[in-house]
């Protein structure tokens, strides 16, 4: 069956809902903080490293700068004509987040056609139809996290896997390994060991693993050593500190089936009870789920656990629940029973939009940082006859929204160095932003209140229709000195 190119309806909804999650929260928490200043430092600063982020936040582990450097050398071009017409940087950082979600929907069609070259028109156009009622895929598609750049290469990986290439399956699988996350190793050695049970893996192929590991580890080692002064592999680093040295679990451990009975319902939604049903009714299906079974399991065993971590299951998982909806649609009307589960497919993804609907508010209400910075430039458009502005930002403030894209008046000290109120050196600011809840001991200094930021805090249960209330509580203060 030859592959069409051509590109179906939900693939353009697809990407049309990347941006409305885009639009919607468009600030960024501390986890895409190092990749998203990267990404402002290379198009601002260029080749001035000593005004780069990372020279004065280097976090707690080295990160690599090649998907930044990838998505600022595409953007380079727009950043300029925003530039020219007088538009303010922050406007450059809605630019390289949509250049990052474009590689990813692009990624995701390119995907979609192997499912259709490889399953039938109708489980392709299913696949994508359900990254439409999902919201965390969609929501980290455009989001700089370094599994959003892993997940790109994974879902190349895996396009070169289901068609037997392996040359550029281990392509694929040893760039992302090396640059991005070192614990893809684990899907992919999965896949490697159906491939060897197929038969589709030769001698041959370990010249293309021995290539491909030469040349990526060269590429990140000169790359990343030249961006942060030091010889370095950040990922080797990174996989060292994580899992050698086990620190990754100061950042919190959940139980062993955290990934099973609260990630993976959230990221599937309702999807997940066709999965059973795919794998059950084809018999191709089960090499997808072993691999991203076995992968979650592997993952779990892990103290600190995110759903990022396995977000590179979803379109494994997503195309034996697509097998489903298809076998559904086409066979609904040879008996009552199948009638049900035709209307069960429909009323799992009709409620999947609902929840992602949900979601997406409760995440728009969760970027008190970027909220905060957005009063204070609107609050400094209003009193343009100030001078001698400088702002203090505290380290909620620079998790939940605050980027470099922000600092956009050149009129302003903008600091990060999260100066408490007995710090001797608050005297020398004219603004802070604060927690809210330690507002009253800034104010014998700052006795202005610029302004309030709430975010969500939980959801209520209550008597009445809806049934739940969403409650939200003031996280920061933005205060001023007379």
């Amino acid at each position: 069956m030859k592959m069409s190119s051509k590109l179906d309806k939900f693939d353009v909804m697809f990407l049309i809902v990347i941006f409305i999650h885009l639009y919607v929260a468009p600030y960024t928490k501390v986890e895409e903080s190092f990749q998203l200043q990267a990404s402002h430092d290379i198009l601002f600063h260029r080749f001035n490293l000593d005004k780069y982020d990372h020279k004065q936040f280097p976090g707690v582990v080295p990160r690599t700068f090649i998907g930044s450097l990838v998505v600022s050398v595409l953007s380079a071009p727009f950043a300029a004509l925003l530039n020219i017409a007088g538009f303010s940087k922050i406007y450059v950082q809605y630019v390289v987040r949509l250049v990052l979600g474009i590689l990813t929907w692009f990624s995701v069609i390119r995907f979609r056609l192997t499912i259709c070259n490889l399953y039938g028109v109708d489980v392709s156009r299913y696949f994508i139809m359900i990254l439409l009622t999902q919201f965390h895929f969609a929501f980290y598609s455009s989001r700089f996290l370094p599994n959003t750049f892993a997940l790109i290469m994974v879902l190349w990986a895996t396009k070169y896997w289901l068609t037997d290439n392996i040359p550029k399956f281990i392509a694929f699988s040893g760039t992302s390994i090396i640059i991005f996350r070192s614990e893809l190793c684990i899907l992919y050695g999965v896949m490697l060991l159906i491939s060897l049970w197929r038969r589709t893996v030769a001698w041959q192929h370990i010249t293309v693993v021995i290539v491909t590991g030469i040349i990526s580890l060269l590429t990140t080692v000169i790359i990343d050593s030249w961006f942060w002064s030091r010889i370095l592999w950040p990922e080797g680093e990174v996989f060292y500190y994580n899992s050698v040295l086990n620190k990754s679990s100061e950042w919190g451990i959940s139980p062993f089936l955290w990934y099973f009975y609260s990630a993976l319902p959230r990221c599937l939604g309702l999807v997940i009870l066709f999965v059973p049903f795919g794998y059950y009714i084809d018999e191709r299906m089960k090499d997808l789920v072993l691999s991203a079974w076995l992968y979650v399991v592997a993952m779990s065993f892990l103290p600190h656990k995110e759903l990022r971590f396995i977000i590179y299951t979803v379109p494994l998982f997503n195309i034996v629940a697509a097998r489903t909806c298809q076998y559904a649609a086409t066979s609904h009307r040879k008996s009552i029973y199948r009638k049900l589960g035709y209307s069960a497919v429909i009323s799992g993804l009709s409620t999947n939009i609902v929840m992602s609907c949900f979601l997406l508010y409760i995440s728009s209400i969760n970027y008190p940082g970027g909220e905060a910075m957005q009063l204070f430039h609107d609050e400094l458009h209003n009193q343009h006859h100030r001078s001698n502005i400088t702002l203090n930002i505290c380290n909620l403030a620079a998790q939940t929204g605050v980027s470099r894209f922000w600092e956009i008046n050149d009129n302003v000290i903008y600091n990060k160095d999260d100066l408490k109120y007995n710090n001797e050196r608050l005297n020398d600011f004219s603004n802070v932003i604060i927690e809210s809840k330690y507002e009253s001991l800034y104010l014998p200094i700052f006795s202005v209140v610029w302004g309030r930021i709430s975010s969500f805090r939980n959801i209520a249960i209550i008597d009445n229709f809806p049934y739940f209330r969403i409650i939200n509580s003031d996280k920061l203060s933005l205060l001023s000195q007379l």
